[in-house]
């Protein structure tokens, strides 16, 4: 899905609701087939770069992969390095897998080797964590991850059922992600 939404729409009553004097958007951006396997890392690193021209001091990072990590590396790093005035957070990922510098799982691996990135594992309701979130030395944080109430991209949501702007059963730590993104905002107005 791709769209940008103003702070005015009703899809923006999230964690960044109420703040006053702070001019902030939801934008959501998802790669086409070919760019996600593509080895440009000019390409990702030019897209992250628009970001930040446009005044974007957080971004959410919700992507990854086991499989790709070199191309990842290629991507992210340049990006996690030479904007380290950015923080970016990161969904550790859905694999019940152990994230760590060392392993492939890019770009969640960089939560303990920037200090400019903040990898995010899921919980349920009872703060336990949920039983695909990936986890280990490189998660930094965690938060809910099961059936978030969220904005429903082109309105393909479930809830409320006349208009479905909205979906109860966004999951895993691309879910949880966004809330730590949406408390880095409080915290940075």
């Amino acid at each position: 899905a791709v769209g940008i939404l103003s702070s005015n729409s009703p899809q923006m009553k999230g964690i960044l609701s109420g703040v006053r004097n702070l001019n902030y958007t939801l934008e959501m951006r998802r790669p086409t087939f070919a760019t996600v396997f593509t080895t440009d890392a000019w390409s990702v690193f030019a897209e992250i770069n628009k970001l930040v021209g446009g005044g974007v001091d957080i971004i959410n990072i919700s992507s990854g992969s086991p499989y790709l990590p070199l191309i990842h590396d290629i991507w992210f790093v340049p990006a996690f390095t030479l904007l380290h005035d950015i923080l970016f957070v990161v969904s550790a990922g859905n694999d019940d897998a152990g994230v760590s510098r060392f392993s492939g799982q890019t770009p969640a691996n960089y939560g303990d080797n920037f200090n400019n990135v903040i990898t995010v594992g899921a919980t349920l309701i009872d703060d336990t964590r949920f039983s695909f979130s990936n986890f280990g030395s490189a998660v930094n944080i965690a938060a809910p991850g099961l059936s978030i109430y969220a904005p429903a991209p082109r309105g393909k949501g479930n809830f409320p059922a006349d208009t479905k702007d909205y979906d109860n059963s966004f999951s895993g730590t691309s879910a949880s992600a966004p809330m730590v993104t949406g408390v880095a905002g409080l915290i940075k107005a």
